[in-house]
């Protein structure tokens, strides 16, 4: 039998507010603590029956609280995520156009950013990340 990779899948939102691109920043109680990346998080098993877009706007609920509100839009990017210390996670990235408010991170975060196309260098994204960003900004 042939060994195949076990992925972990997560969804993750391009949160556009204009020219500007949400990105949260990870607490340190995870090993890979410190390093950027966009809001949204992977599928639970019990969401087998669940759509995308109820997935990632329960994950934007729980990273960014009730009060930002988007608009989720069509996928605009897949990647990997190879850096991580728990698993392997194939990400799948979706447009999201900002409505209204301001993010209130969890625990699992510690700052936010709205960055534009600009100010993609001086951030330490995790693995992955910097590509899909950098072409989501060629598109915007």
């Amino acid at each position: 039998m042939e060994k195949n990779q076990n992925f972990h899948v997560g969804l993750k939102a391009f949160v556009q507010k204009g020219r500007k691109l949400l990105i949260l920043q990870e607490s340190d109680r995870y090993k890979s603590g410190g390093k950027w990346e966009l809001p949204g998080g992977r599928i639970k098993e019990t969401e087998s029956d669940v759509s995308s877009k109820d997935i990632l706007e329960r994950e934007l609920k729980e990273e960014c609280g009730r009060t930002l509100k988007v608009k989720v839009g069509e996928i605009v990017s897949v990647w990997i995520r190879g850096d991580h210390p728990d698993a392997q996670i194939f990400l799948v990235g979706f447009e999201c156009k900002y409505k209204s408010g301001q993010p209130t991170l969890s625990n699992e975060h510690i700052s936010y950013a709205w960055i534009e196309k600009g100010d993609v260098r001086k951030y330490n994204f995790a693995g992955g990340y910097l590509e899909s960003i950098k072409e989501f900004f060629k598109k915007v």
